[in-house]
């Protein structure tokens, strides 16, 4: 068999989606995607927020809960848009990525934008009390990891780290403190830790693994997209209004159920052009 740097992109997205399935269905496979799963929530939320800014509302809460759940507070913006834009955000950003990992030199491009975008997305809403307690959370932690880092530098040249380990340490913790005090812990440590990641992988990791990544992130984000939004379908059937489809009703019209299997089918059509223009030649 060839070595996997000669591999075509299809052959990679079988890869891809062969790991993402195994993950998903063999025993403790659930720790491994855990955080992607948290990642798409932080994506959703992300939607929501951004759409929110874009016509001119105001975002006051950014929250990602442990069970994967979350919301965003707001004052103002276009509501028809805004509660689409959590469902259908992170379908498409799903499909977007499958559609990079086309082409192997996308990929590189791909995860440094997507690093950037998502550690910019939790600078500014992260939290509670709107930008300024995020900014000052995230402030926390880039000051953190910046003085560890420095210590670092400072062993490799012969003199001693403790005193920079241990002033780094305590920022870190006064900024787990802050963000958990604003709401927004899991937020930041996911937004954070997912961004330097996708970062790091797109400066130092080899092509292949950058293109497997994307590919996998693409498979996994895309496949929680029409998961939530068959969770959707349950809860609204249940009769729940505190929902994003009865928000869209309460703003538009018609019912819940009529938004919930509007944005599944449209997800479906996303997520499906995204795997034909992909696999065509």
């Amino acid at each position: 068999m060839s070595s996997p740097n000669h591999w075509k992109s299809r052959t990679v997205l079988v890869v891809a989606a062969a790991i993402v399935a195994t993950l998903m269905f063999v025993p403790y496979g659930w720790a491994a995607i855990y955080p992607f799963q948290l990642f798409n929530t932080f994506i959703h939320e992300a939607g929501h927020a951004i759409a929110t800014v874009a016509t001119g509302g105001v975002v006051h809460e950014f929250v990602v809960n442990p069970d994967t759940s979350g919301h965003v507070m707001r004052r103002g913006g276009f509501t028809p848009l805004v509660a689409s834009a959590g469902y259908l955000g992170s379908v498409i950003a799903g499909a977007a990525l499958l559609y990079a990992g086309r082409k192997r030199k996308w990929a590189r491009p791909t995860l440094l934008g997507l690093g950037a975008a998502t550690l910019f997305v939790t600078a500014v809403f992260a939290g509670g009390g709107g930008m300024v307690m995020s900014l000052t959370a995230f402030a926390l932690y880039a000051a953190g990891l910046g003085i560890l880092w420095f210590g670092k530098r400072q062993d490799e040249c012969g003199k001693s780290q403790a005193k920079y380990v241990a002033f780094g340490a305590l920022v870190l913790l006064a900024a787990v403190v802050f963000s958990a005090l604003i709401g927004g812990l899991v937020a930041s440590l996911v937004g954070i830790g997912m961004g330097a990641a996708a970062i790091f992988v797109g400066l130092y990791a080899s092509r292949f693994v950058q293109h497997l990544t994307v590919l996998v992130l693409g498979v996994k984000i895309s496949l929680d997209g029409l998961n939530s939004l068959a969770v959707l379908w349950n809860i609204t059937g249940q009769g729940h209004d505190h929902n994003d489809a009865a928000n869209m009703a309460e703003a538009v019209g018609m019912t819940p159920e009529f938004w919930a299997i509007t944005w599944a089918l449209m997800s479906v059509a996303v997520i499906a052009g995204a795997f034909w223009m992909f696999w065509r030649r």
